[in-house]
């Protein structure tokens, strides 16, 4: 922390990955604003290459999972907030769930994770692919019917720009940075309701137009976030 107080206070300009660390650096550190620049990131270009069936198909066999699946991605970690999604799946109608592959670095909060799984009759649905190389995420993001990002506080949430990338619907949560990254055609929830994540889950998974049309709306968005316009804008701020 006093090595990021005392970055900011010497820096000419400080570049901010999104309008929400921005604020983050004016609320906690009391950053003069007018030295903080915006440059959002984009995606790698791992996630721009649209793969063959066959080779989704091979990822999925390696790793054993099933055709059809939620996908949520990220350190399993207390402020990533997995927990309101397995309790979702637990509301749902048994007719209408599919499973919930996870794709993420286990912490201690993965243990509860699970514990909440059992309790709730869902730990079936579940998958954890372990030692997925970054190649093979493509794949397990493009085989995904949709994916759903509840976290709780972010600086941009790069997950949601691959999965956009990626051609899949997303469900994330209100407020934070994820409006920025995920843009107005994606679905936001409040990350404390599981009722409401279990009926926007549903609603999406059974409306094939909404699905289409929150993919194609979504990845005409994520185009301000280009490789070419982030350079631009970070020779732009060097150039002031």
């Amino acid at each position: 922390k006093q090595k990021l107080k005392y970055a900011c206070k010497e820096a000419d300009k400080i570049i901010a990955i999104s309008q929400q660390t921005k604020l983050d650096l004016l609320d906690f550190l009391k950053v003069d604003a007018a030295k903080i620049e915006i440059v959002n990131q984009g995606s790698h270009p791992n996630f721009k290459r649209q793969l063959s069936i066959l080779e989704i198909d091979n990822v999925r066999s390696k790793y054993k999972l099933p055709r059809d699946y939620i996908l949520n991605v990220g350190t399993i970690e207390e402020r990533k907030n997995l927990l309101v999604l397995i309790k979702a799946l637990s509301i749902l109608p048994k007719a209408s769930r599919i499973p919930l592959v996870i794709l993420g670095r286990p912490t201690q909060y993965f243990k509860q994770v699970m514990s909440v799984a059992k309790q709730l009759n869902v730990l079936d649905l579940i998958f954890f692919p372990q030692n997925v190389s970054f190649g093979e995420f493509p794949a397990i993001y493009q085989n995904a019917r949709l994916f759903i990002y509840p976290s709780l506080f972010e600086g941009f949430g790069i997950p949601l720009i691959e999965a956009i990338e990626s051609r899949v619907p997303v469900i994330t949560s209100i407020g934070s940075c994820f409006s920025e990254a995920a843009g107005p055609a994606s679905i936001f929830v409040d990350p404390h309701n599981e009722e409401e994540l279990a009926y926007q889950i549903n609603r999406v998974l059974s409306d094939a137009g909404l699905m289409r049309s929150m993919v194609s709306d979504s990845y005409n968005y994520i185009q301000r976030f280009a490789p070419d316009l982030i350079v631009k804008k970070i020779m732009d701020v060097y150039r002031q």
